[in-house]
């Protein structure tokens, strides 16, 4: 290897170093694009089918924006209210502490008191009133961090917007932009490799969210017919935690089956069932 060739490696290696620096620097900048372009590239079959029906892009993009942004909103007024009262009602009430007191005295006359170690979820009944007490002494210190958090979360979703609604009005020239960074021998490829990780990511993304639709509508209906309480907000509570890999669908039947716990131990037995 000559002088020459060690120094091109090592001003790669460099550069390369630099470069990861900088990305590990502007980490959350960085997080935020790829998000965007991956939700952009959710979207774009959508906006392409309404460009086919002779809307403008720009209007295209800003319909989509209207019924994804319509539905989260009627999605938060009718489950936030319930959701709220689901957890006043759950942590103020007694009523589930009582239920686990209760089960677990019957649970230690069958011998399985021991297992209060191995098992901690067994010791919730003594943890759940300080807990609360806890929680609500924490947000009432925390309140201006907190109402600092939502503001630089409502300002990045926002900028995460901006971004989407660029994307998909001038993606050739911003793709063109990328593309730079590459050999021209190789843009093709670069250009043929980026187009299909975003087509795949984007199909990802919009079967993700059916997913979610159908889980939710189907616990939902499932809730209803065992007259658990507070369906609605358990419901989404289940859509919302599938999309967690391989234990979203036990983390959303928990909230379920605590509420049903409340009810008779028969209630939380068939909603155990109805999840599995």
């Amino acid at each position: 290897m000559t002088g020459r060739q060690v120094l091109s490696a090592a001003l790669i290696v460099v550069a390369t170093l630099i470069g990861l620096y900088v990305v590990y620097i502007l980490r959350s900048t960085v997080l935020l694009l790829l998000g965007a372009i991956i939700f952009a590239s959710a979207i774009r079959p959508y906006v392409a089918w309404l460009e086919k029906r002779r809307f403008p892009p720009i209007v295209s993009v800003l319909l989509i924006y209207a019924a994804v942004l319509g539905g989260l909103s009627a999605l938060l007024v009718w489950v936030v209210p319930p959701l709220v009262m689901f957890a006043l009602d759950l942590f103020t009430s007694g009523a589930l502490t009582n239920r686990l007191t209760a089960l677990l005295n019957a649970l230690a006359w069958a011998g399985w008191d021991r297992f209060r170690v191995v098992i901690p979820v067994f010791q919730v009944p003594e943890y759940l009133s300080s807990l609360v007490a806890e929680t609500t002494e924490d947000m009432q210190r925390q309140a201006w961090p907190i109402a600092q958090s939502t503001l630089l979360g409502a300002s990045q979703f926002l900028l995460m917007l901006f971004i989407i609604f660029y994307w998909l009005t001038a993606r050739e020239k911003m793709l063109s932009v990328i593309l730079l960074l590459s050999p021209a021998k190789n843009r093709p490829t670069v250009n043929a490799v980026w187009t299909d990780i975003e087509n795949r990511l984007g199909a990802y993304v919009r079967g993700m969210v059916f997913l979610m639709l159908i889980i939710g509508g189907v616990a939902y209906v499932g809730l209803l017919l065992l007259r658990i309480p507070y369906a609605l907000p358990l419901a989404v509570i289940a859509g919302v935690m599938e999309a967690v890999p391989m234990i979203g669908a036990f983390l959303g039947a928990v909230p379920a089956v605590l509420v049903a716990l409340t009810v008779s131990p028969t209630a939380a037995l068939l909603t155990v069932i109805f999840f599995i």
